[in-house]
């Protein structure tokens, strides 16, 4: 691939992210002056506003989620002071996550142990990331 051809297709990468960018807070400010315009105000759950002017109709559900998490440990700790039937343990599930540095280097330190636990484990590729560090325009490119 020729140099020019890179450049141009750096430029074409760094214009769109611009304008994502752009987009992106252009949509965050509606976002908030649809909040603002219906009051929606609740500390969680969902409203519906069905509305109809002369610029036309529209439906908008506004969500407020409440993210909840676990001191992972904690619960640990709490969970051995509580009887075996007691139902605030009914309420938690065991979350299993690789910690994939460590994976590596067994695979590479102990491959027969990898084995062993290498059945539970699915790999798939993510998408590929691209970043600019750098990118100047030309007087030709800029415009």
């Amino acid at each position: 691939m020729q140099s020019d051809d890179l450049v141009a297709l750096v430029a074409e990468l760094a214009r769109a992210k611009q304008e994502e960018g752009d987009a992106q807070a252009r949509r965050i400010a509606a976002e908030e002056a649809i909040i603002r315009a219906t009051g929606f105000a609740l500390a969680e759950g969902q409203k519906t506003y069905d509305r109809t002017s002369a610029a036309g109709t529209c439906k908008v559900v506004l969500k407020q989620p409440v993210n909840t998490t676990v001191d992972s440990e904690a619960w640990p700790k709490l969970r051995r002071t509580l009887p075996a039937d007691h139902p605030g343990r009914a309420v938690f599930r065991a979350k299993y996550e690789i910690i994939t540095r460590d994976a590596r280097e067994l695979q590479q330190r102990d491959p027969s142990a990898w084995a062993d636990v290498a059945a539970v484990v699915t790999r798939k590729p993510g998408k590929v990331g691209v970043e600019i560090h750098r990118f100047v325009a030309t007087a030709r490119e800029a415009s």
